[in-house]
């Protein structure tokens, strides 16, 4: 389980960049509706954070809109056991 708070480093691990580039990026992230660290400390709400990224790409972990999971299964049945399932 997580901690209900981020870091400045765990976050810019989790966004893929060194703490520098985290730190010169922050007012723009900010402008983009990054949220701001929790009053009185230097810590992110993890909730928060995760939210944001959520909201950024809704779609990064849905399937394309025509995707059709029985054919899919279908197919992978179909690679496992070298034939045409029935």
């Amino acid at each position: 389980m997580h901690a209900p708070t981020m870091t400045a480093q765990e976050i810019a691990d989790l966004l893929h960049m060194n703490f520098r580039t985290f730190q010169n990026k922050l007012p723009k992230l900010r402008a983009e509706g990054f949220p701001s660290h929790l009053p009185g400390t230097r810590v992110w709400s993890r909730r928060l954070v995760t939210a944001w990224l959520d909201q950024r790409d809704p779609a990064a972990d849905a399937p394309p809109a025509d995707f059709d999971p029985v054919a899919a299964a279908r197919a992978e049945l179909e690679a496992r056991i070298g034939g045409r399932a029935a």
